[in-house]
């Protein structure tokens, strides 16, 4: 009965028999039925006339005078032959790119004043540089093996692969890119030539397949992971990538590259500390985005624990960015706002790994909790995996310095003895 419940709304077919007159199977008569009824009272949006003929005429650009993309100008000059107000253009604009039928960007310096009439176009545009098959120029292999092995996209590279794009500028698509957090404005040592722009673009890179538990040797410090966990139990599609992207262009984290460390879409290597000498790998795993800071050097930084806590609040801002950048790209602005297109606020938590040896759940990753406030007993952690109180193990403790203080009993006399709560170094 239970079963019965739960695929009561799922239906069964035979893809084979799909418009075979008598043979089709008739569960597609249902779920077209049921498409037609969704499509017509949840996805109808009460249009203007004009908007409509606004909308043929741009298509009649792009079919019969090959034009992709015009100016905003000349979309006035077409709007007012079509009766609509020149203030309204750029509210149908908005409205057809919603739906996919134009690209607008109002807030985008250098495409404000542009409209691309052929999204197909653009697209193919960006795939001379973000596709993932290697690319017949031959006369600048190392800048394509830099891009491909590294992710570095290099000023000469870009403007090589666009110059041909009619009408938008190199330039101007990689603010697009940037203002949508694909790719970020870097500096590294991996092109010869400082003067030139670099942008990182995790996307075209290489996929990570082995442990994702895996670090390299040699460290002298390492905290437990941090793990980015979200309420529909998989990480929600395009943070991981713009995370990354985020975290490579701000200037408390840099990318880390050697020889022996490759670079994955997947998997990314940072220096982050003042001075940013300390190891921060981010990696997408299928549940979670999961943290690993390691210390290689033992001089010249600051203490393990201030420097978690520091990473901490920062992924927190970085998160919130990564946040509010799906949610202008996916929420409508005219009245589309039904569940099935409108995303909510992600909903999502920091979690750390249990790394106790004596811990009996220890053979599946589970998490440590801080004790809840008000809690009588003196040991400030347990695991989520056991209601068994304990103090915080090295690798723990590094991400809670607020907490373990604030545990710490002051030193008392007992009958002339002493006793104090011992301090975690």
């Amino acid at each position: 009965a239970a079963f019965g419940e739960v695929v009561k709304t799922v239906c069964i077919v035979d893809n084979t028999t799909a418009g075979k007159g008598e043979k089709e199977d008739e569960t597609y008569k249902y779920l077209r039925k049921e498409i037609y009824k969704f499509a017509s009272e949840k996805l109808v949006v009460k249009t203007p006339v004009t908007w409509v003929l606004f909308r043929k005429v741009l298509q009649v650009l792009v079919r019969e005078s090959k034009k992709n993309v015009v100016t905003l100008e000349y979309a006035c000059a077409v709007g007012a032959a079509s009766k609509i107000n020149p203030e309204d253009v750029p509210i149908a604009l908005m409205f057809y790119h919603e739906l996919g039928v134009v690209l607008f960007y109002p807030h985008i310096e250098g495409l404000r004043d542009k409209v691309i009439l052929s999204p197909k176009w653009f697209v193919d545009c960006l795939g001379k540089v973000l596709a993932l098959h290697e690319s017949e120029d031959c006369e600048n292999l190392q800048l394509w093996k830099l891009l491909r092995e590294k992710g570095i996209l290099v000023q000469p590279l870009y403007v090589a692969a666009w110059k041909n794009c009619e009408s938008v500028e190199p330039e101007e698509i990689m603010k697009l890119l940037v203002n949508f957090h694909l790719a970020a404005e870097v500096k590294t040592n991996e092109y010869h030539d400082s003067s030139a722009k670099q942008f990182f673009l995790p996307a075209v890179l290489p996929t990570f397949t082995d442990d994702y538990f895996s670090v390299p040797s040699g460290y002298l410090l390492r905290a437990t992971s941090l793990h980015i966990t979200f309420a529909t139990g998989y990480v929600t599609p395009g943070f991981f990538i713009r995370l990354v992207t985020i975290m490579a262009g701000s200037p408390e984290c840099q990318l880390f590259y050697h020889k022996t460390i490759p670079i994955f879409h997947n998997r990314i290597t940072f220096q982050f500390g003042d001075p940013p000498v300390d190891r921060v790998i981010v990696t997408e795993m299928p549940p979670a985005i999961q943290v690993d800071v390691l210390r290689y050097v033992a001089t010249g930084t600051i203490p393990m624990q201030t420097l978690c806590h520091n990473l901490k609040e920062f992924l927190e801002i970085y998160c919130q960015k990564v946040e509010e950048c799906l949610q202008s790209i996916t929420n409508s602005h005219f009245g589309i706002d039904d569940k099935a297109t409108h995303v909510s606020k992600i909903q999502r938590e920091f979690k750390f790994l249990c790394c106790n040896p004596k811990c009996k759940s220890s053979s599946e990753p589970h998490y440590v909790v801080p004790s809840p406030k008000g809690q009588t007993c003196d040991l400030p952690f347990f695991c989520d995996a056991s209601t068994v109180y304990r103090q915080p193990t090295h690798e723990e403790a590094c991400w809670f310095p607020k907490e373990i203080k604030e545990t710490q009993q002051p030193h008392i006399t007992i009958s002339g003895t002493s006793s104090q709560m011992p301090v975690l170094q």
